[in-house]
């Protein structure tokens, strides 16, 4: 068997319990593309090199080989391949020399496939997690096509070098040859799902596109997959030159910072984890609301629960996620002349002094708890009422309605 030089990280033999098999791949410089410096497409597809996907690709691979990242899965193994363009290697994706990368070919792609899959076979009670960036075309819906770095490899069909997504999905169930596998599997595909600019290229034959394994489900598919496409079917995903992709830039995010809603009050939480979970439903939620604060295309998730609907984990945050709330006054006689104090369980005080605006009002950045917002006239001391207390996570309803057929009389003590 040949050397698998995409594998950058093996804990199989030191740790028996179930864990996670990551394939990370990120392709910026294609071998037939001109270079993303050069700012002109090929002949044929109008594409050109990219400078960003690698980058992403990398660190990504860097979050999830980091001792501490609280992974639900121990990462048990992490596959990397990655195509860097020059501005990528000047802002922070290693060389050649000080830390070679396998290149993405479509060789390469498949034989990491292959090996991905052996583990997981290997682990019923594990998790897998993929990762694509780099060019793509639309292929069927739910699908897309992946562009290897080979991609228009002279005295080849155009489609040699590329393989669809959904082969890799449907590859990943059980068969009659292999009924075990990870049932807990994760998918992020960051690239274009467009049309080629060419009109004669408009209808693709998809059956030029390489298969990717010989044989795909065939019985009970008991997965729990999760698939999250940086656009929507017919969209284009938007990449950095020399930065992160947005979409590798919210996955980042989600998973350090961002993408849980936490668990119930007093729910109490595994030991050596946090109350801040990722699941899946989280990470929709997340994706949505920060395509829609930086004006991005939609983002599709596609999520499949094989196992009666559990939620499953992808990691756990280190600290609270960060929320903002807003609130609105509504009656002006207590609008304009008040005194907004925000209290947390944490003992955070935020004051707002007038004046009050009509519409929305924010405190931002503030760390996801529980809440109670108090409001006193500053002309006329008297108690200041309360509006009660609310759990606030990243999905609560905005804006929190201040009204006085609402409020109480405030009792000192603070939240409780």
């Amino acid at each position: 068997m040949r050397q698998d030089l995409s594998l950058v990280l093996d804990n199989r033999a030191a740790n028996n319990k179930p864990g996670m098999h990551a394939l990370v791949i990120g392709i910026s410089a294609y071998s037939h593309l001109p270079k993303a410096s050069d700012g002109i497409g090929d002949p044929v597809f109008k594409m050109g090199g990219l400078a960003s996907p690698a980058l992403t690709a990398w660190k990504i691979g860097e979050w999830l080989r980091d001792p501490n990242t609280l992974l639900e899965y121990p990462l048990k193994t992490l596959r990397l391949l990655t195509s860097p363009d020059p501005q990528e290697i000047i802002s922070g994706h290693p060389d050649a020399q000080s830390n070679p990368p396998s290149p993405a070919t479509r060789d390469n792609i498949q034989y990491a496939l292959r090996r991905w899959r052996d583990d997981a076979r290997q682990e019923p009670n594990g998790c897998t997690f993929f990762y694509f960036g780099g060019h793509g075309l639309r292929a069927d819906n739910n699908d897309a096509i992946i562009l290897a770095e080979d991609f228009l490899e002279p005295d080849w069909t155009n489609l040699d070098r590329t393989l669809k997504f959904l082969d890799v999905i449907n590859g990943m169930a059980p068969n009659a040859s292999q009924a075990k596998i990870s049932k807990v599997q994760f998918y992020f595909l960051d690239c274009c799902r467009n049309k080629p600019a060419d009109k004669n290229l408009t209808d693709l034959d998809l059956a030029r596109v390489r298969g990717t394994f010989l044989e795909s489900g065939d019985g009970p598919d008991l997965r729990t997959r999760m698939a999250y496409f940086a656009t929507v079917d017919g969209g284009t995903a938007i990449s950095r030159a020399g930065n992160l992709t947005y979409f590798g830039d919210m996955l980042l995010e989600a998973v350090t910072t961002g993408a849980s809603n936490g668990l119930e009050p007093g729910q109490p939480h595994p030991r050596g984890k946090t109350r801040f979970p990722v699941t899946g439903p989280s990470l929709t939620q997340f994706f949505e609301r920060r395509r829609k604060q930086r004006g991005l295309d939609p983002i599709e998730a596609a999520a499949i629960y094989g196992r009666s609907g559990k939620l499953e984990i992808l990691c756990w945050l280190q600290t609270p996620p960060l929320i903002d709330i807003t609130f609105v006054i509504a009656d002006p006689e207590l609008r304009e002349d008040a005194l907004v104090t925000l209290k947390s369980d944490s003992g955070l005080i935020i004051q707002v002094q007038q004046p009050v605006q009509n519409g929305q009002n924010l405190f931002k950045d503030l760390p996801m708890g529980r809440y109670e917002i108090l409001v006193r006239s500053i002309s006329n001391v008297v108690d200041p009422l309360t509006f009660g207390v609310q759990y606030i996570t990243p999905n609560s309803p905005d804006p929190w309605l201040l009204s006085l057929d609402m409020a109480m009389p405030y009792l000192s003590g603070g939240v409780t």
